[in-house]
């Protein structure tokens, strides 16, 4: 059962009557629910253009002091893979003042109430509505499947550590089991 909460999109992900309640985080950028933590600040997607290269009078164009990129890895020295031009790449996310704000720690982040990601948040001109949501569609099914992944090695490491309790083995003996097989 998915119960939303309004504000910050955390999802209560079972309610069950006696039990601690699972709360996931849900994700502004690939709207996926997992309650390992998967927010917009560890989203695959995010990766937003170069503050510096915003106009001058730009509501998110840094102040004035501080004038130059000195990120070598920075989005404006990429050269994109599909238009071949540099100053970004094909996923790069264009800095919108409805869409998005500056953190305490002065990192773009999405607002909880923009949109879903369209062609036009994309700094890429070809990538058009249609591939943005493919985009996202993917770059949602790797986290979810990474998700899975993580999932299965924790319950196979629990059912390691059962299975050594049981047993009444020592960690030498354990280890010496597994380098045998």
């Amino acid at each position: 059962m998915h119960v939303p909460h309004p504000f910050c999109r955390q999802v209560a992900v079972s309610v069950v009557p006696c039990a601690p309640v699972l709360v996931a985080m849900k994700c502004y950028l690939c709207d996926a629910v997992m309650p390992d933590g998967h927010t917009q600040r560890t989203c695959k997607i995010h990766k937003c253009c170069c503050r510096h290269s915003l106009p001058e009078g730009h509501p998110l164009c840094p102040s004035r002091a501080d004038v130059s990129c000195k990120d070598s890895s920075c989005s404006h020295r990429k050269t994109c893979s599909t238009w071949k031009q540099s100053g970004h790449q094909h996923h790069t996310l264009v800095l919108h003042p409805g869409r998005n704000q500056i953190s305490k720690a002065g990192k773009p982040l999405r607002l909880p109430d923009a949109d879903f990601l369209k062609g036009c948040d994309v700094a890429c001109p070809l990538m058009d509505d249609n591939r943005a949501r493919a985009h996202v569609a993917a770059k949602r099914a790797g986290c979810v499947a990474r998700h899975g992944e993580r999932q299965a090695t924790s319950s196979s490491s629990g059912v390691l550590q059962g299975n050594v309790f049981l047993s009444k083995s020592t960690s030498d003996g354990t280890l010496a089991l597994m380098q045998d097989a």
